[in-house]
């Protein structure tokens, strides 16, 4: 009798909650995995790793399947704050969506950058907010910081807001670009500072409805033929509502 092998991935996973609840071609079992797999090759221990989510949305449902230390709260940023105080030696990382956005709000997310607090924060842009942003009932709201000088239609634009309020690290991948978006985690699990990693990846349900239905195939042939690498581009000029151009890279990387 063949004796059984365990994938690598084994040891980070909760191998009795698969499988996942994610949809087939899902961004976020791509961005997890690269997660599992940077981690490994990094040979950093586990218990190093602190896994912060709110337990909502599909990103709440991530720390379910890791073998991690984590931990879900009402308020996720603030909870990672405390928890960094008690643990200065672990590493935080909390992933969230923009179903967290309009859950808990934005200002958490922006006074632990601001305080920059050592977390590696990756943002899975389902395009949920964008649809309803730009749909005619809602353009006249007024969504922005009150002391910013951003434009309302450019209110999520994530890396632009990282960048004003201190972040360490800003990057722009989609699931389409694996290797760069592990060399992005390989040079933040670790960097002191706050860190902003966005992936473009429009929710299925959302992209369908949208038009833009088809196979997984289909929508990584979209991201390579949209996606345009510019490493340092200037942030005020990155646009969230045009995924048909869609400047993706590292923008910033400040050294200690």
């Amino acid at each position: 009798m063949a004796k059984k092998q365990n994938h690598p991935a084994d040891a980070f996973l909760h191998l009795k909650n698969l499988p996942t609840i994610w949809c087939p071609g899902c961004g976020i079992g791509i961005v997890v995995n690269i997660f599992i797999q940077t981690v490994n090759k990094m040979k950093i221990k586990k218990e190093n790793i602190f896994i912060v989510s709110s337990g909502i949305s599909c990103t709440g449902k991530i720390s379910d399947h890791l073998n991690l230390k984590s931990i879900e709260s009402e308020d996720p940023f603030k909870e990672t704050d405390k928890l960094k105080k008690k643990n200065p030696k672990s590493r935080m990382v909390i992933f969230f969506n923009d179903n967290d956005l309009m859950v808990n709000g934005i200002d958490g997310l922006l006074k632990s950058c601001h305080a920059g607090t050592e977390v590696l924060a990756i943002y899975i842009n389902s395009f949920v907010c964008n649809i309803l942003f730009f749909h005619k009932k809602f353009m006249h709201f007024n969504f922005r910081k009150q002391d910013s000088h951003i434009e309302p239609k450019d209110v999520f634009n994530l890396p632009l807001l990282m960048k004003e309020c201190g972040a360490s690290y800003i990057a722009r991948w989609t699931p389409l670009h694996c290797r760069r978006l592990a060399y992005s985690l390989k040079e933040t699990i670790l960097k002191a500072g706050f860190s902003f990693i966005e992936v473009i990846s429009p929710c299925l349900m959302y992209y369908a409805s949208s038009g833009y239905e088809g196979k997984t195939i289909d929508r990584m042939g979209y991201y390579l033929k949209n996606a345009k690498i510019e490493n340092g581009y200037p942030m005020e000029e990155l646009k969230t509502e045009d995924i048909e151009n869609l400047i993706i890279g590292k923008f910033l990387n400040k050294t200690q």
